[in-house]
């Protein structure tokens, strides 16, 4: 741990940086939370299924992702991060609200959903640097 000793009215003060790291404010440019079954379902991923965190303009126009996150195999309930490293187009960035959706593909891939396919939405629109921002899957069928 490094610490550093300050000039505080005569007195030197030692801040110890590791005591401040509970202190941080949410990263601006990520939005996060948690990825969870709807009550009563029951699945598991397998290694190959691929779980989407997508990250869509919170103005509801047509277009491509902001942003995307790519899991396979992932364990459920997980948490999710998505932010300016995942943005898809160059010269963009994470700044504006978004709408959160989970999309999991049992074929890996992006697509026709199949029979056992599950997705789940955020509620509304997010600024980036939101917390708790939960998900909750549901199978399509």
């Amino acid at each position: 741990m490094r610490s550093w000793a300050l000039p505080l009215g005569g007195a030197l003060v030692a801040l110890g940086i590791g005591a401040l790291a509970a202190c941080e404010a949410p990263d601006p440019s990520v939005v996060s939370g948690r990825v969870v079954l709807a009550p009563g379902v029951r699945s598991t991923l397998g290694e190959s299924d691929a779980l989407f965190v997508v990250a869509r303009s919170g103005d509801g126009k047509p277009g491509p992702p902001v942003a995307v996150v790519k899991h396979l195999g992932a364990r459920l309930p997980m948490s999710y991060r998505i932010g300016q490293e995942d943005v898809l187009e160059p010269g963009r960035f994470f700044r504006e609200p978004v709408r959160i959706r989970v999309i999991v593909r049992r074929s890996g891939f992006v697509g026709v959903p199949g029979p056992e396919d599950m997705e789940g939405e955020a509620t509304g629109t997010v600024q980036p640097g939101t917390e708790g921002v939960d998900v909750v899957l549901r199978p399509l069928r």
